[in-house]
């Protein structure tokens, strides 16, 4: 477990939805025939702006590199891109700072958002692309959206599946 934060804005006596504990990251090593790899998920505040996410995201890199040293990464979840700049997820800057520290971006083709209203979201208001992999250290040969919908049209979630297909480690 990685904690991301002291504090978050769902923790404090004013929030809507008093919440125990912190916004937090379960990490774990994967044994392949190639080496470990290191599996993150994850749940950025979506309260926050884009800087308070990328400090979340710098502390969760701090953690993973003295815990996983050089081996391969891939972080995957909701990292709640853009909801601070009206869906713009260009203007999270927790991008950059992953990019600086050998990362790269991956959540299928970049017009397609990862969000739709359903009987979670209550009040939606739009979709929105918050779901994301980021990679070091790994060939990804693919990376798409499934839509989190039965075949009848029933909404299943509020968000849709982001897959990355891997095709092993980078020399």
């Amino acid at each position: 477990m990685i904690r991301l934060e002291p504090h978050g804005h769902w923790f404090t006596p004013e929030s809507p939805a008093r919440r125990v504990g912190t916004r937090c990251a379960i990490a774990t090593a994967v044994e392949t025939t190639e080496g470990p790899l290191y599996a993150v998920s994850v749940h950025l505040e979506n309260r926050g702006d884009a800087g308070y996410r990328e400090a979340q995201v710098r502390r969760l890199i701090d953690a993973i590199d003295e815990l996983a040293g050089a081996a391969p990464v891939i972080i995957g979840g909701d990292l709640n891109t853009g909801l601070a700049d009206g869906g713009d997820f260009e203007k999270e800057t927790l991008f950059a700072h992953a990019y600086g520290r050998g990362f790269e971006r991956h959540g299928g083709p970049i017009s397609q958002t990862t969000t739709r209203p359903s009987r979670v979201s209550r009040s939606p208001r739009g979709t929105w692309k918050l779901d994301w992999f980021l990679t070091r250290g790994l060939l990804v040969e693919d990376s798409r959206i499934v839509p989190s919908l039965a075949e009848d049209g029933e909404v299943l979630s509020d968000h849709d599946m982001v897959v990355a297909k891997l095709g092993g480690f980078r020399g």
